[in-house]
């Protein structure tokens, strides 16, 4: 028997996303202030509600289509005087017009009824996974881009601000519909094999210790060792505005976390000598990394990893140091800021105007840029972000010795 076709037609609703993602992108380019909080939540809930009614436009287009098959086959049972069928098609009809949900039978439900369920239970949940998808794609570039306002308008002080866009995030999280879109995307583990099933997976050796304790009160000044702080705890400094980028996609940590580099960068910089020839710099660099588990997930202890580079000569880059610490488990609802250990050095220069006696000494090596790769307990790489491109290619893959 032919149960009844559903013809499907893509909506406009990604290309949608996408403009909106372009918008969003071309703000945050320009400026973080852009777009103001109640604006920005306001087109949030229009796209929120255009992915929506797609989803129920689509059910209701599904629901007439079975509702024109199930009169089909009522009409058949009655002719054929199949007073079960018939039954049971006359109730499968009285509820899909009062809009209750498909639930199993109490009672055996003839085959040919059964598989027209069947097929309206996979479509519809096909439906569901679609809209949870687009769900999700839209609320992950949405945090990303309250995260970078929220720590634009710290960088100028206006901490009520940053607050109130942070708050946006929290909110976000904690929306019913919200969570329910991310549960229904995380994958079940795969069943493990009758000779592992009682052996998880060993950790990593670096992985393996105490792991660091969060800092809930504010504190003031930088740590001269890597450091965890709840968010707005860390201490100040000026941030230097970074380009990021991911390495690899091994490290994009769009299954896991979300995270925002950070660079501190403080000078004090004294001038003496003929026209300012003769300069002396102190300056101090914290590497930095805003951490917090996607919406509805949580995160497992894991090991952050800074690498720290000098310019080196040419095109080269060397490594400075390397930083790393043990961050204990996170809630969904948790965020965090690592700080990798402080990093100072001064510098002497002199450009002679009137000779070639030239010269610039420096204390330490002169600090270029940064990368910070965060590894599970087993050492798998998820997450991985650079301060600058030219580093890509000395992206670390696994973990320190």
């Amino acid at each position: 028997m032919k149960v009844f076709n559903l013809i499907f037609t893509p909506s406009d609703t990604m290309k949608t996303l996408s403009l909106f993602f372009f918008t969003l992108y071309f703000c945050l380019s320009a400026s973080a202030q852009t777009m103001s909080l109640q604006e920005f939540n306001t087109r949030y809930e229009q796209e929120l509600g255009k992915i929506t009614r797609v989803r129920i436009q689509q059910k209701e287009q599904l629901n007439i289509k079975y509702l024109g098959a199930l009169l089909r086959m009522e009409t058949q049972a009655k002719n054929e005087g199949n007073l079960d069928l018939l039954q049971a098609t006359r109730s499968e009809i009285a509820r899909v017009e009062s809009g209750q949900a498909i639930e199993e039978p109490t009672e055996p439900v003839p085959q040919a009824l059964q598989d027209m369920r069947t097929v309206m239970r996979k479509l519809d949940r096909e439906y569901q996974q679609t809209e949870s998808k687009k769900i999700v794609a839209l609320v992950d570039n949405l945090k990303t881009y309250a995260s970078t306002v929220s720590s634009e308008y710290t960088r100028q002080n206006q901490i009520d601000k940053a607050v109130a866009w942070q708050k946006w995030e929290k909110n976000v999280e904690e929306d019913p519909l919200i969570q329910q879109a991310y549960a229904s995307q995380v994958r079940q583990p795969a069943a493990p094999s009758p000779n592992h099933r009682d052996h998880p997976q060993p950790t990593h050796s670096a992985t393996r210790g105490r792991t660091a304790t969060i800092h809930e009160e504010q504190v003031i000044e930088f740590s001269e060792s890597p450091a965890v702080y709840r968010w707005s705890k860390e201490p100040k400094g000026k941030e230097k505005r970074i380009r990021s980028t991911t390495p690899s996609m091994q490290g994009a940590g769009i299954s896991k976390l979300t995270g925002t580099l950070i660079l501190i960068e403080e000078k004090d910089i004294n001038k003496s000598g003929w026209s300012g020839n003769y300069k002396e710099k102190s300056l101090l660099y914290v590497p930095r990394l805003s951490i917090s588990p996607l919406v509805g997930k949580s995160l497992d202890p894991c090991l952050v990893v800074f690498d720290l580079y000098k310019r080196g000569s040419g095109s080269k880059r060397s490594i400075i140091r390397t930083d790393s610490i043990l961050i204990p488990s996170l809630k969904a609802s948790d965020r965090v800021v690592v700080d990798a250990g402080v990093y100072e050095y001064e510098t002497e220069e002199y450009d002679s105007s009137w000779s070639s006696y030239d010269y610039k000494h420096s204390t330490e090596d002169e600090f270029y840029g940064f990368i910070v790769t965060i590894f599970n307990q087993q050492g798998e790489l998820i997450f991985q972000r650079a301060s600058e491109r030219i580093l890509n290619e000395y992206a670390r893959t696994i973990p320190p010795k």
